[in-house]
C-alpha cells in the first residue's frame, strides 16, 4: 500500500508524489491518508504502507526498523527558496544569492544535500 497526505493538498501534487497508477497502467494501491512525517514513519513501522521521501530522509529519519531505498529511475525533486509576495528584501536577495553560490559551488543540488554529511562519521 502507498501511504499518500490528508489535507486540502491539490489533485496534481497528489498525483505526482502518489499516482493512481504504474506508467505501464497498472493500478498502485493506496493506503492510509497522513497529516505528519511522524504518522507517516508510524504507520510504515506498522507495516501499513511505504510512500516516498525525499533522499535526505534517509539521514533525518533513519531508525531501526526502516528501510530507505533510493529510486534510481524516478524524476528527480526541485527545490527552491519561496517567500511572501511584496516581502523581498535586500538581506533575503543577499541570503539567496550567497545560498545560491554555495549549492554551484559543490556541483549543483544533489552534491549539495551530499555535502550536508560529509564530515560527519558514521552514525552521526
Amino acid at each position: 500500500m502507498l501511504l499518500t497526505v490528508a489535507g486540502n493538498v491539490p489533485a496534481h501534487w497528489l498525483d505526482h508524489h502518489f499516482p493512481p497508477q504504474t506508467p505501464s497502467g497498472r493500478p498502485i494501491p493506496h493506503g492510509q491518508a497522513m497529516s505528519h512525517w511522524e504518522d507517516a514513519l508510524s504507520l510504515i513501522l506498522a507495516g501499513k504502507g511505504v510512500t516516498p521521501v525525499a533522499a535526505a530522509g534517509a539521514h533525518y529519519y533513519s531508525r531501526p526498523g526502516l528501510v530507505f531505498k533510493p529510486l534510481t529511475d524516478a524524476p528527480g525533486i526541485d527545490y527552491a527558496f519561496v517567500w511572501p509576495t511584496g516581502h523581498e528584501t535586500a538581506r533575503l536577495r543577499a541570503f539567496v544569492q550567497v545560498a545560491m553560490e554555495q549549492v554551484r559551488g559543490v556541483g549543483g543540488p544533489a552534491r549539495a544535500v551530499e555535502s550536508l554529511w560529509a564530515d560527519e562519521g558514521p552514525g552521526t
